[in-house]
């Protein structure tokens, strides 16, 4: 082998362990950006009200894979507590129809007071005998 292809042949070695150290970072990066873009995406689904977005964490072992099961966790909890909150309402409207049903047949004047002494609710008898429409009485303070 001449001198001249020995030269050309261990100029070209640093070049080929650029390429591949190159080669190697891109290949770790896509393996990081990749969880992390989807982890984004579901973040902007659950921030328009989709609750029901997950992501794979995936096997890797690494914080991604952690991030990705906190994420699905946080997720979970965020929608089951979204669940029993529109439960609560929706019972407290049933008895709020049901106390105001009741009143309505009710010929004495029944008022509601909360503990901060504003009325809270008020029967058409109570606003007759009040002289005031039953409506515009509550929210009103006593006294």
């Amino acid at each position: 082998m001449s001198a001249r292809a020995a030269f050309r042949r261990c100029s070209l070695w640093p070049i080929w362990r650029l390429i591949g150290s190159a080669w190697l970072g891109a290949a770790a990066a896509g393996r990081v950006s990749a969880p992390i873009g989807q982890l984004a995406m579901a973040a902007e689904r659950v921030s328009r009200g989709d609750l029901s977005a997950r992501v794979d964490p995936g096997a890797s072992g690494d914080e991604v894979e952690d991030l990705g099961h906190a994420f699905n966790r946080m997720t979970s909890e965020l929608q089951a507590q979204r669940e029993a909150i529109l439960s609560a309402r929706q019972d407290a409207e049933r008895r709020s129809v049901f106390i105001e049903t009741v009143l309505s047949g009710v010929s004495a004047g029944v008022l509601g007071v909360g503990h901060d002494g504003v009325l809270t609710l008020a029967n058409r008898s109570a606003g007759a005998l009040l002289g005031e429409d039953a409506l515009t009485l509550a929210g009103r303070r006593l006294g």
